[in-house]
């Protein structure tokens, strides 16, 4: 007898919009450049890193995103320092609360993978908020790492295990 197992374990990540610098206006990097090279997964995490009252963070659909229209959020983000979790694959949109600064690029895609190959994708629903948390004060998450580090990982294994019908037992 012969029993083949896989067990895995998927990675998240949290990633630093704008690394040591921040969510501002005109970042050393385009934030869509740095989307661009990146591989978001279901679960991921984007911490925006910005002074309260200085400027927020909208989640919004591709119209708003495209038009710079900040007037009916899916998800407004205005507390300071704030993250959202990706717990969806397909695009998110991200834009300054200031909409002059949107118009001037501070904008953000992100477009996230399903982090299970057997898992079809799913049609992004407009109305859905992503998991979205505020942070202020002294619970702020720790900060950004240097700029030559803009994710940290969190966890990650992958085993396979053959089981002979004698009881011996395979890892490799």
């Amino acid at each position: 007898m012969l029993i083949l197992s896989s067990l895995s374990q998927v990675t998240a990540t949290k990633y630093y919009v704008g690394g040591n610098e921040g969510w501002l206006l005109k970042p050393n990097v385009s934030y869509n450049d740095w989307a661009s090279k990146t591989r978001f997964i279901v679960n991921d995490t984007l911490y925006f890193k910005y002074q309260i009252g200085n400027d927020s963070v909208l989640v919004v659909n591709k119209e708003a995103y495209d038009s710079c229209n900040t007037t009916n959020p899916i998800h407004n983000m205005q507390k300071g320092d704030s993250e959202t979790t990706l717990d969806r694959p397909g695009p998110f949109y991200f834009i300054s609360g200031k909409v002059d600064h949107c118009k001037q690029g501070q904008k953000l895609v992100v477009v996230v993978i399903n982090s299970d190959p057997n898992t079809p994708p799913s049609a992004p629903s407009p109305s859905h908020t992503p998991g979205s948390h505020d942070h202020s004060g002294k619970n702020a998450p720790a900060p950004a790492p240097s700029k030559n580090d803009a994710s940290i990982s969190i966890s990650g294994a992958v085993g396979v295990a053959i089981v002979l019908g004698v009881g011996i037992v395979l890892f490799l």
